[in-house]
């Protein structure tokens, strides 16, 4: 975005907050943001993690679709990856779309069920009379919890892909970077999710797994079905991120680190009450 666009971004919208490092402050995210929000002057606050970045006019798209409709909005990052470990992403990317809601078919037969952390931008009026992050500040998936407190006030709701618009690179070490990154929430996650779209998740997830276990019984017939379901998986990767045909060609891979990780995730949370992320310990 070149510096004319940011002036006149500046002036045009009543003001936007951005708020980088935020996983990195001490006292944490939600902290962060409170403190953010409490310096801001504008009407319109855009929280957004450090590890995103918007696309050209990207930022001009959000805030005018927030100010124009006075919406609760969060936005996922079109998800870029360098190397192989990164692509490991892409299941538990397919739960939290899934359980946003913001699937084709879960927009339109329950709505959005759920928000995304990387990027919230929502009224400054609407953020003062939820009381802000000063509710949320002991929930780990506080996005969750934000956009929930929105839907009880009456506020309207979206989320969206961010495919052009908002992009974030995650984790850029190794597997045991991702599997971290993935595995310190992602289990208190899935039980913060709507009952409709955990029963979604588990049925098309258990679906893939039954099949993956039948192919030697199913003949021919298994590799014409592992075809279609390496076609739709990519058709459906592919807008969240730059996965390539070959991740959906080995996708039960894929499925065996997702449950695994998951496993992990679950032990760590619900019986050891903690997890670990960059040295700190989450309880």
């Amino acid at each position: 975005m070149t510096t004319r666009m940011m002036k006149r971004l500046r002036y045009r919208m009543s003001s936007v907050l951005l708020l980088f490092r935020l996983l990195n402050c001490r006292m944490g995210k939600s902290w962060a943001c409170h403190n953010g929000a409490k310096s801001a002057t504008g009407d319109t606050l855009m929280f957004l993690d450090a590890d995103t970045w918007v696309e050209e006019k990207g930022m001009e798209r959000i805030v005018r679709y927030v100010e124009d409709n006075q919406v609760f909005l969060t936005v996922h990052p079109y998800h870029v990856m360098e190397s192989f470990a990164e692509k490991f992403s892409d299941l538990f990317h397919s739960v939290v779309y899934a359980s946003s809601g913001i699937t084709s078919i879960g927009r339109k037969r329950f709505g959005i069920q759920g928000g995304f952390g990387p990027c919230v931008a929502l009224p400054r009026s609407m953020y003062d009379s939820m009381g802000g992050h000063e509710v949320i500040k002991g929930e780990v998936t506080e996005h969750f919890e934000f956009l929930r407190k929105a839907k009880a006030s009456g506020y309207p709701v979206e989320a969206f892909s961010g495919k052009g618009v908002l992009s974030m690179r995650m984790y850029q070490a190794d597997i045991k970077e991702v599997a971290a990154g993935w595995s310190k929430s992602f289990a208190s996650g899935a039980v913060s999710a709507s009952p409709w779209t955990t029963v979604i998740n588990v049925v098309w997830i258990s679906s893939v797994l039954s099949f993956v276990t039948r192919m030697k019984r199913l003949g021919l017939v298994s590799l014409f079905g592992y075809g279609v379901l390496s076609a739709w998986l990519y058709r459906f990767w592919k807008d969240i991120g730059n996965f390539s045909k070959r991740d959906a060609m080995i996708f039960p891979v894929h499925f065996l680190f997702f449950i695994t990780l998951f496993g992990y995730s679950a032990v760590r949370t619900f019986l050891f009450r903690q997890s670990t992320w960059k040295g700190r310990v989450i309880s």
